[in-house]
């Protein structure tokens, strides 16, 4: 009923798995064609039927998209801090030609509430089509991006 990702006298936990693996956990995201590395860093994680404890590092390295022609689209880290029935998120870019920001949180009630924004840093008539599917445009060259699932 648990997943444990805390080893005692261990200082770290590492886990590696391609992006393509989103797709077996989330098939909503499965037309999206998810791919590079998932990169999982934690000093100890607990995650349970009814509860998450603990924080972790994800990153997301080479990231890239079935339904965008640019390759790579960037790396991404998100930060997460769980405490219980509940965990925040935060996103950043590392680097790359699409710059995701934002915050949110996860509750088992409440599922995943995701708010950022989106930008091309480079390459930006490429990645137009990709900017417009993902959010709503906003002054500044930037797009909004919700995230609401449950």
């Amino acid at each position: 009923d648990q997943l444990f990702l805390d080893r005692p006298g261990q200082e770290d936990i590492q886990l590696s798995i391609p992006a393509e693996t989103l797709a077996t956990f989330a098939p909503r995201i499965a037309a999206w064609k998810p791919q590079g590395r998932l990169m999982l860093s934690s000093p100890a994680l607990t995650i349970g039927h009814k509860h998450l404890q603990g924080q972790a590092e994800i990153r997301w390295e080479r990231a890239a998209l079935g339904i965008s022609q640019v390759r790579p689209l960037g790396t991404w880290q998100a930060v997460l801090t769980a405490g219980g029935q509940s965990a925040q998120i935060r996103l950043d870019t590392l680097d790359g030609p699409l710059a995701l920001k934002g915050q949110g949180d996860w509750s088992r009630n409440n599922g995943l509430r995701f708010n950022g924004t989106a930008s091309a840093q480079d390459k930006q008539d490429e990645l137009k089509p990709l900017l417009t599917l993902i959010g709503r445009p906003i002054p500044g060259q930037k797009t909004t991006v919700e995230i609401g699932i449950k």
